[in-house]
């Protein structure tokens, strides 16, 4: 007898020794058997409990299983279990599917594809789907809403005015205090990308092009119309450059409103559309951009500046070199050096060190007397934690410390162990003094010690500075 014939005989003993990595294949032979009915009447109430995923597997879609199904559902698989295409078969083709998703709208609003196939689920019978529509198409989570709106405008632009009477009055949410939530800037600048190409009335694009400009005064508008991707090192590549010319045509159209409030890819727009620019706003980006001239480079700016931007980070930098710039007394700017991890810039009094890797990945839980005080630090972090770019605003140091007797010297080091910290960074040149003690990074700078009051060295950068463990 084989197995199945067993299975269908109510004998599941035969599952006992079935390999684990096998019952996927087992699952696909029992659904293509013209028998497969019997086969799981005689085993499914006896193995539901001990293996749900195999069961589900062979009924997903069966409504004449639809009791031992909703057995499944409610007492023994999770949401993440159900792959895309099972959920799909089971809207479409039994009972059971849509008071499911009805039960779990908060685990489905973190997976996209199953968005998407409930979306349209919905779209297919709206009269007997408005339940549904009414959740999604006001949905409070604005990202999911923003979703809905999308799948509409690409897969049935016709419906967008009949869904949404007008819809510029749903992009945000007006709470009872009186707040307004915002859709997300990338959200609701992919959305209007998507209504400029679906051939819907250009008056909707125009007026959520002003919408956006005007709630977002720096967005990724511009990205998206013109831009496919980044490449991590070097400058823009013509491959990069979107080629649809109506989505080109509506940037070169508004070029200096686009480019100047985009937060995105700002710097590689430049590369390729500055000639679309006036000739104030062209100027304008091309002296901050001389703010990092290097001698190394006969170009300018290098990879770091376009690492900077690549990371999301170009409109913090370009707040960094105006804002500290309006603080200096000296407005000098230039190339100070580099290291294995930083470029380091002189922005009027200040030090902006454009980071583009670090040794260490909680700097901003590191502060001492012994360590320079760092005004700002912005990090941008992969899905591991690893930080791979960021900014960092220190004052600028002048003073060296060659004059400092070597006894000074030898307690600072030491000092790092009082503090609970293992400094491995002891060269020299890598220490300053700063203007006066009562410039420490220190709440109370009076404490400190008499030592470091006559002579207050400070270490410039903490990339090697560690906590000692308690």
């Amino acid at each position: 007898m084989t197995s199945l014939e067993r299975l269908k005989n109510g004998d599941v003993t035969v599952l006992d020794s079935y390999p684990f990595n096998n019952f996927d294949y087992l699952a696909l032979m029992i659904r293509q058997r013209s028998d497969a009915t019997e086969i799981v009447r005689g085993f499914i109430k006896k193995v539901r409990d001990t293996k749900p995923v195999f069961c589900f597997h062979i009924i997903y879609d069966q409504e004449e299983f639809k009791d031992d199904l909703q057995y499944l559902l409610d007492n023994c698989l999770d949401f993440a279990q159900i792959r895309s295409e099972e959920l799909e078969a089971m809207l479409y083709q039994t009972s059971v599917g849509k008071p499911y998703i009805k039960r779990h709208l908060l685990e489905l609003e973190k997976d996209e594809e199953k968005l998407r196939i409930v979306f349209g689920f919905i779209m297919r019978n709206l009269e007997q789907n408005m339940d549904l529509l009414k959740i999604f198409y006001l949905h409070q989570n604005l990202h999911v809403r923003f979703l809905f709106m999308k799948f509409i405008v690409n897969e049935q632009p016709e419906m967008l005015d009949i869904i949404y009477d007008d819809i510029m009055k749903y992009l945000f949410i007006q709470y009872d205090d009186g707040s307004i939530e915002l859709m997300r800037d990338e959200d609701i600048c992919d959305l209007a990308k998507a209504i400029l190409l679906a051939n819907l009335d250009k008056k909707i694009w125009l007026r959520l092009k002003e919408y956006i400009l005007t709630a977002y005064p720096k967005n990724s508008l511009a990205y998206k119309l013109l831009f496919n991707g980044f490449h991590m090192e070097g400058k823009l590549l013509a491959k990069d450059l979107v080629t649809n010319r109506i989505l080109e045509k509506e940037f070169t159209d508004d070029a200096d409103r686009l480019f100047t409030s985009s937060r995105k890819g700002k710097l590689l727009i430049f590369d390729g559309y500055k000639d679309y620019l006036t000739e104030e706003i062209r100027q304008q980006f091309a002296s901050f951009l001389r703010t990092f001239t290097r001698p190394d480079l006969s170009t300018f700016p290098g990879d770091d500046v376009y690492r900077i931007y690549k990371a999301d980070l170009g409109c913090k930098l370009e707040e960094y070199v105006e804002t500290y710039l309006d603080l200096s007394k000296n407005r000098t700017t230039g190339f100070i050096g580099s290291g294995t991890c930083a470029y380091c810039y002189r922005i009027g009094d200040y030090v902006l060190k454009l980071i583009m890797r670090k040794y260490i990945q909680d700097p901003m839980d590191l502060r001492s007397y012994l360590i320079i005080k760092t005004f700002e630090e912005t990090y941008v972090r992969d899905e591991s934690g690893i930080i791979t770019a960021g900014l960092e605003v220190q004052p600028l140091l002048t003073k060296q410390i060659s004059e400092v007797p070597s006894d000074a010297y030898s307690r600072l080091l030491a000092s790092f162990k009082d503090e609970e910290l293992l400094c491995q960074d002891v060269i020299p040149r890598n220490f300053m003094l700063l203007d006066s003690y009562l410039d420490a990074d220190c709440d109370d700078p009076e404490s400190l010690p008499k030592w470091f009051k006559q002579y207050p060295m400070v270490l410039v950068d903490k990339d090697l500075v560690f906590k000692l463990k308690k």
